[in-house]
């Protein structure tokens, strides 16, 4: 292993977990996956995008995109009918609580956060 490192996801779910999703998590951040494919990106793209400018229709853009897209395997199945679901449970999602707030879509990057020689993603 080259340098030791978690996401903060992998870190709080630790914190929670009992000793054999522990040691597990461990196992992961150790080892980690060479094949790591970002899920539901026209999806991703679309609700934030929603967020920031509180227009429907960006959804209803990428259902369509969705809808009319091919899936050759089974991960593009699973990708597109997750990402159908995920556009059609936000909008039953009441965001009135964000009002007043500015949104923007968020185009940075973060550099990691490194603790005791642990690199923190």
């Amino acid at each position: 292993m080259s340098d030791p490192r978690a996401s903060v996801n992998q870190i709080s779910e630790y914190v929670g977990a009992n000793s054999t999703r522990r040691k597990k998590i461990v196992e992961d951040a150790k080892n980690p996956s060479s094949f790591i494919v970002a899920r539901y990106t026209e999806a991703r793209k679309a609700i934030s995008n929603y967020i920031a400018e509180g227009d429907l229709s960006c959804l209803d853009e990428c259902a369509d995109f969705l809808k009319n897209k091919v899936a050759t395997s089974d991960f593009q199945k699973n990708d597109k009918k997750k990402s159908l679901e995920a556009l059609l449970a936000i909008r039953n999602i009441d965001l009135s609580f964000l009002s007043g707030f500015e949104m923007d879509v968020y185009s940075g990057s973060n550099p990691k956060l490194q603790i005791s020689g642990l690199d923190i993603s």
